[in-house]
């Protein structure tokens, strides 16, 4: 299929505000800005499309709403970088939590094509710390 060109850094805005501040989580979705040939390292941990699908829906199953917040993002050439801040709050009785992320994508063909990223527990419970991972 042939997809619409767009810049690098609307690829991974847009799919932020589908995926996570939208919580879109279903794979028609999650095709529309992800590669299936996606990797994401995150965490010392290594997820292809489907670890990040399931990703995706074992937070769904955590966290009834999660929002995005962009400290700074920007891109050269396909590479986009982001500081970002995630905020969710839990379904087991709305416990808050707060995650902030540094992330280097690669985008191709209009879809984001892997992922690398460090995440830290700003707060939130100690065993949440795993929620940029989580599977």
């Amino acid at each position: 299929m042939n997809r619409p060109r767009s810049h690098p850094k609307a690829v991974v805005r847009n799919a932020f505000e589908a995926i996570i501040n939208q919580g879109r989580t279903d794979t028609a979705t999650i095709e529309q800005y992800i590669a299936l040939g996606y990797i994401q390292k995150v965490d010392g941990k290594t997820l292809d499309y489907k670890g990040f699908v399931s990703h995706m829906q074992a937070l769904s199953a955590t966290v009834s709403s999660m929002q995005v917040t962009f400290d700074s993002l920007t891109a050269e050439d396909d590479k986009v970088a982001s500081a970002h801040r995630v905020r969710a709050t839990k379904t087991d009785g709305g416990a808050q939590i707060e995650i902030q992320v540094i992330t280097l994508f690669q985008v191709a063909g209009g879809r984001i094509v892997s992922c690398n990223e460090p995440t830290h527990l700003i707060s939130g419970s100690h065993e949440d710390r795993d929620l940029g991972s989580r599977t």
